[in-house]
């Protein structure tokens, strides 16, 4: 049997409360619609979320002359100890590594 008023069935259950927020979607992208790598990329760039930016950067098929620097600032987020033994500054390389993030991904 149908319903008489307009409220919709679920309503019952939200009296009270707001409906969630629509997720923010890109620029000619559909909802459930999945980003594409280099849109995955920007978007941990923008957030400023590093760690994940070189960790999906490096799947990239090419870098170009930025790859050595976000390889070795990925090589800093997971084996600082390691880069210590070598002689190198993990914190340097993380910041080279940003650096060449922003140039090659950010706006």
């Amino acid at each position: 049997m149908a319903r008489r008023d307009r409220r919709p069935l679920f309503a019952s259950k939200l009296e009270g409360r707001t409906l969630p927020k629509r997720p923010k979607l890109p620029e000619g992208k559909a909802p459930g619609e999945k980003l594409t790598p280099l849109e995955r990329v920007r978007a941990a760039v923008a957030a400023e979320d590093w760690r994940e930016a070189t960790r999906l950067s490096l799947k990239l098929p090419s870098l170009g002359p930025d790859e050595e620097a976000i390889s070795r600032a990925q090589e800093a987020f997971l084996r600082p100890d390691f880069l210590r033994q070598v002689n190198k500054d993990p914190e340097a390389a993380i910041e080279a590594g940003k650096a060449a993030l922003r140039r090659r991904f950010g706006s």
